[in-house]
């Protein structure tokens, strides 16, 4: 909901009420805000919330943003950069008679008869695709060997191209990640198939599904954070 402050500044704000006493404001890392309010708070005690905290509430914001990439469109060409599993490695384009992709000693080494970036590109998409799907499926595993309830039988999981998330879970078990979740670090990949396994105990985010995912993932919070700087 859009609420007007006493300084006539409107903030976008997505509002909680439940029976609770007292009022409380979360800002989340793309900068959203999210007030939880008793049933009875009136708009315009909220917005004089807000307006109070209007400083911590900016000092927030300007702490995630710092974690927002600065990355430049990529190249393709030899010397610039690319993450897998958190780390970064520099590209290497060089001559040979069959494709081929092999990280070593630091570098991202992509083997082409014919070199152009375009051609590289869709190499690298080939490359990181197959990597996806191998290394999703060995941490499905790890996770749901860890896991502490019983979940539906026949959990599988499959790597999809998605502009704006990271995974999706499906009533027949399937769980999709978006392939470029293998640029981040496998902590962060955890995170993201916790989520998604507790989505099919819990289809949606009310207090009974962040409390399995607190038991299964104590630390939850400080990977999606971690997740956010690496690929938001």
């Amino acid at each position: 909901m859009r609420v007007q402050l006493p300084d006539r500044q409107v903030i976008e704000v997505h509002v909680q009420r439940s029976a609770r006493k007292t009022l409380a404001i979360s800002v989340y890392p793309n900068g959203g805000l999210e007030v939880r309010a008793p049933e009875e708070a009136s708009e315009e005690q909220i917005a004089e919330r807000l307006h109070r905290r209007r400083r911590w509430i900016s000092r927030q914001q300007e702490f995630f943003e710092q974690f927002k990439p600065r990355t430049t469109p990529r190249q393709y060409v030899s010397g610039e950069t690319h993450l897998y599993l958190g780390r970064q490695y520099r590209l290497k384009v060089i001559s040979g008679d069959k494709k081929n992709v092999r990280l070593w000693a630091g570098y991202l080494e992509v083997t082409l008869p014919v070199q152009s970036p375009e051609l590289v590109r869709r190499v690298l998409q080939g490359w990181y695709r197959g990597q996806a799907s191998r290394q999703f499926e060995s941490l499905l595993t790890k996770q749901i060997g860890e896991f502490h309830r019983k979940l539906p039988e026949n959990v599988r999981v499959e790597a999809r191209s998605f502009e704006k998330r990271w995974g999706t879970c499906h009533p027949d078990g399937r769980i999709s990640l978006n392939i470029d979740l293998i640029r981040a670090p496998r902590s962060c990949i955890e995170y993201v198939i916790a989520h998604e396994l507790c989505h099919l105990l819990v289809p949606d985010h009310s207090k009974a599904f962040f409390r399995i995912l607190e038991g299964h993932l104590p630390d939850w919070q400080s990977r999606k954070l971690k997740l956010e700087r690496f690929l938001s």
